[in-house]
């Protein structure tokens, strides 16, 4: 089952994505167009879940690794608010009835934590805070989209109360990036 999920996960995203080019070549290309086309609860679940555990397994070396206060400061908020979200999405998916929620990241994710383990000091600071910047563009993009497009049910409702706090993570991710205190 877990195979299966994180397969049906990589087709949902192979489908046709468009994919934009990062302006630092270590990271990997982002998908930012198809996350507007996403309408059903199974494909919302997958993409929105495997974003999360990205956040906070991401999140988990930067509180080990980064060398600046606020990054790691920034991290446990990350770990905090979506291993809560994540907890909000399985009840949701539960409710929502027929969605499985993957258990485990696809291989395009784990590429982005295997370059944050070889990363160290400053250049683990901004290649984490340059991956949550575009992780959370993308995921802004999907609940936006989902909340107002998706199938009607509970995840549409989950997406719709866990915009805002999105929107707020992507706001201090630019801000580390800028040198701003995060607050």
């Amino acid at each position: 089952m877990k195979i299966s999920a994180v397969l049906l996960a990589l087709v949902a995203l192979s489908a046709s994505p468009v994919l934009a080019q990062n302006a630092d070549p270590l990271l990997p290309p982002v998908i930012t167009s198809d996350l507007t086309n996403i309408t059903s609860p199974p494909d919302f679940a997958q993409v929105a879940a495997i974003s999360g555990m990205f956040e906070v397994e991401a999140s988990k070396l930067a509180l080990d690794k980064a060398s600046a206060k606020d990054v790691k400061a920034f991290a446990q908020q990350m770990i905090d608010d979506h291993t809560k979200a994540a907890d909000e999405m399985d009840t949701a998916a539960d409710s929502q009835g027929g969605v499985t929620v993957p258990d485990a990241i696809d291989d395009e994710h784990q590429r982005m934590l295997d370059q944050l383990k070889d990363a160290s000091g400053a250049s683990f600071d901004q290649l984490y805070t340059r991956m949550q910047i575009e992780i959370h563009q993308d995921a802004v993009a999907l609940f936006d989209n989902y909340s107002k497009n998706g199938d009607a049910g509970a995840l549409k409702d989950f997406a719709g109360k866990t915009l805002p706090t999105l929107q707020q993570h992507l706001e201090m991710a630019q801000k580390l990036a800028s040198g701003t205190t995060v607050k």
